[in-house]
């Protein structure tokens, strides 16, 4: 035993003291010393943490395959603790890599073993690591969900450094949401915890979010002020990078107080550090920087030197790389050529003085000529740079007006952007919260990608006692248009359910367009927008569910069979010759799954031939995965949806919901 424990720490100091990510036969030689290692326990823990010091190296691919290994190993001993923490590396990697369905399904396996565990601090970070994958896919609400539960533990635990962090994490997803009095509020919180330990490095991270809340509020004199203490800190920590950064902030804030003077002093500062670091991404910020104040103070001649000094860094960065490289090839080749080019090196001496001797000669013969010949060219010479000088007076200019439009369209841009993620909040709104979906129906899951930033696709929920009303809608378009049509159409159902209270999914289909053409009826403009949907009622108490569909379909698994309940091929909105809608009624049992869905999924192009992915393949997939628990169904529908479409764009909002009953 004590003989496994000393191997073990001789492997675990190799990797934190630079032995691994060396040479390959470094690699071989440690590798080796792990396959001396009996297949217990010690085994699954030295291959983790093989596999997690790899990872901070930054090579993912190298890691994966010693986490796969503890987790075989692991699971053939019967070694739950190594093998939660093995789903954990695993789930990370994945992550990384950009693989998030993955990723998710390993955090929620590490996270099912911690919990049978009662591993409090592991189910914690598993809590943390799921909540990340949410914000990494924009997820925010599930994001700030299991961010709450992580806090909950740590502090049932008394983590003090992880409930400080917890906080921090909440504030982030409230910053992303633009929800800055929140925001504000949980970085203070977890200032003052960091505060009272003494964590510096944490203090001015707090310090500088709380900066970024007060500046994206447009109050930059409490920004600057928080900024100053990130420096401050920073000077006292001796961290030239963080000095570096709350230098290029506070300079921001100054030129959002029109303070240009000021402004361009902490630019300098910053670039000077950043020069003296060789942090060229920090000396690429302070360059344009510089360059917007001084156009804006009428400086254009050092506007244009700041912008060509940006141009070269920019340049060096993207072809350093390659530089190196050549730099390589060239020490090779002049070590091979050395008594080469020695040889040639006096051969190119002998001809430069047998060279000299012929034209001294040459002047003596023909010096009349000679001077009247450079008489002639100096004249020419002189032409010629006038009239060079006269043209790149003018391509300055037109330099300059470029970068000034170059300016204005960057900001006009960024207002266009902003518009659009205001937008979004709104939209979000009329979703239904999760929290209220999963009480309802909690054996359920909703596949929501919008092809932009806003969406015409939406789903709906509301309920009156026992009766749940859930729909999935795709409203005409997508992105701006289709989001705004999805605002009028959401309004409509609410009205139809809670204003008139109509119980009757056909009937209040009939009522919901009703409502849109009396919206659309008052623009001077023919407005012929509308929406799909797929509207169903569920009485809780009886299983019993009443449906009506307008051109979108529903299906229900019962008995292994995949049945089909069809829509009124009619939109709500503008039609010739409506028909009041049907309403269909089924008695589910237990176990029965119900899907309803959008037109996205099916229409999506991919697969080898570039082709639709079309309803039979979906319905055929829905079945063969039907067996699985509802996140399962989500990650799955995922992952498929993404490598069916692989690099093609995806072509409409896509929204799947299903519920087990």
């Amino acid at each position: 035993m004590k003989n496994l424990y000393g191997a073990r720490f001789l492997l675990v100091f190799l990797l934190f003291s630079g032995y691994l990510p060396g040479q390959q036969s470094k690699t071989d030689s440690l590798i080796s010393l792990v396959n001396t290692l009996k297949a217990d326990s010690h085994k699954v823990d030295v291959l983790n943490d093989i596999s997690w010091a790899i990872r901070a190296t930054g090579n993912f691919y190298a890691a994966k395959p010693y986490a796969d290994s503890a987790q075989k190993l692991a699971e053939k001993i019967n070694y739950p603790k190594g093998l939660g923490k093995a789903h954990s590396i695993l789930g990370v990697l994945n992550v990384e890599q950009g693989n998030y369905p993955e990723g998710l399904e390993q955090h929620f396996k590490a996270l099912k073993i911690r919990e049978k565990l009662n591993d409090l601090p592991g189910v914690s970070t598993s809590y943390l690591n799921i909540g990340e994958v949410y914000r990494l896919q924009r997820d925010y609400p599930r994001a700030l969900e299991n961010y709450n539960t992580s806090l909950k533990i740590k502090e049932k635990t008394g983590d003090r450094k992880g409930i400080g962090n917890c906080y921090n994490n909440i504030g982030n997803i409230y910053y992303l949401q633009k929800q800055f009095e929140k925001a504000l509020e949980n970085y203070t919180v977890s200032l003052k915890i960091r505060e009272s330990l003494g964590d510096g490095s944490g203090i001015m991270t707090s310090y500088n979010n709380i900066g970024n809340v007060f500046f994206s509020q447009e109050k930059y004199t409490e920004a600057q002020a928080s900024y100053q203490e990130v420096l401050k800190l920073s000077e006292e920590l001796e961290d030239v990078m963080g000095i570096i950064s709350a230098t290029a902030n506070i300079g921001n804030t100054y030129f959002k107080l029109k303070k240009y003077t000021e402004a361009n002093a902490c630019y300098e500062k910053s670039l000077a550090l950043a020069k003296e670091t060789g942090s060229k991404e920090d000396i690429l910020q302070a360059y344009i920087s510089m360059t917007v104040v001084d156009s804006l103070r009428g400086n254009y001649q050092s506007a244009f030197s700041n912008y060509k000094q940006y141009v070269i860094y920019r340049d060096s960065l993207f072809n350093e790389e390659k530089a190196s490289d050549i730099v390589r090839m060239q020490m090779t080749y002049d070590s091979d050529k050395k008594e080469a080019m020695l040889k040639a090196d006096q051969e190119k001496e002998r001809a430069v003085a047998e060279e000299r001797d012929r034209r001294q000669m040459l002047v003596i013969w023909i010096g009349a000529a000679g001077l009247l010949l450079v008489i002639v060219f100096a004249i020419f010479m002189y032409n010629r740079f006038r009239v060079t000088r006269e043209q790149k007076l003018v391509i300055e200019a037109q330099k300059k007006e470029t970068d000034r439009q170059k300016l204005v369209i960057e900001e006009k841009n960024k207002d266009i952007t902003d518009s659009i993620r205001y937008a979004q909040r709104l939209q979000q709104a009329i979703l239904p919260p999760e929290k209220l979906w999963m009480q309802q129906l909690p054996q359920s899951f909703i596949f929501y990608k919008p092809k932009d930033i806003v969406a015409g696709d939406f789903y709906f929920m509301e309920a009156t006692g026992d009766l749940v009303f859930f729909a999935a809608a795709d409203c005409t378009g997508h992105g701006v248009p289709g989001a705004m049509v999805s605002v009028v159409c959401s309004n409509a159902l609410n009205g139809a359910v809670k204003e008139f209270g109509l119980l009757e999914p056909g009937k209040i289909l009939d009522k919901v367009t009703q409502l849109v053409l009396e919206t659309f009826r008052k623009s001077e403009n023919e407005v012929k927008d509308g929406m799909d949907i797929s509207f169903c009622c569920l009485d809780k108490r009886t299983n019993t569910l009443t449906w009506a569909g307008a051109n979108n379909p529903l299906w229900y698994l019962q008995a292994g069979e995949m049945l089909e309940l069809k829509a009124d091929k009619q939109p709500i909105g503008s039609f010739e010759n409506p028909q009041p809608f049907t309403t269909h009624t089924v008695r589910l049992n237990p176990g029965d799954l119900v899907y309803i869905f959008t037109d996205g999924y099916a229409d999506q192009f991919g697969g080898p031939d570039g082709k639709k992915f079309k309803y039979k393949p979906m319905k055929e997939l829905l079945m063969s995965m039907s067996g699985q628990e509802p996140y399962r169904q989500h990650a799955l529908l995922a992952e498929t949806f993404d490598k069916w479409k692989g690099n093609l764009e995806q072509v409409d909002d896509v929204l799947v919901i299903g519920i087990r009953i």
